[in-house]
């Protein structure tokens, strides 16, 4: 909700808001719900998501080929398997961003 401005940040108490101002100040958001596609229907909801044999992210609904995965930000671009079957994440483009690895800043001092 924050990357489509569903959240206001200048709002008083809420409930979850101590939570929700960490993630956002702190960046620390570590899953997202990603929609994802493969090219034969997908298993039941809770089914574990692997890439290169690690658990990487959990199938939370499906219907035929498509459904949406709880997934690990800042995955590489290896396959994404779900009970043997290929998965490939669609994020819109507002949510792509986000679901990149941070940028390190590797510059040295002058």
């Amino acid at each position: 909700m924050d990357l489509l401005n569903g959240i206001a940040w200048s709002k008083g108490c809420y409930m979850g808001q101590e939570i929700t101002a960490r993630m956002h100040y702190r960046a620390l958001v570590k899953r997202r719900l990603v929609p994802v596609a493969a090219t034969t229907p997908l298993p039941a909801p809770g089914t574990p998501i692997e890439q290169n044999g690690v658990e990487v992210g959990t199938l939370r609904s499906s219907q035929d080929h498509l459904g949406l995965a709880m997934l690990k930000t800042g995955l590489p671009t290896a396959p994404l398997l779900c009970a043997g079957h290929t998965l490939t994440p669609r994020p819109p483009a507002w949510l792509a961003e986000a679901l990149q690895p941070p940028v390190s800043s590797n510059s040295t001092p002058d």
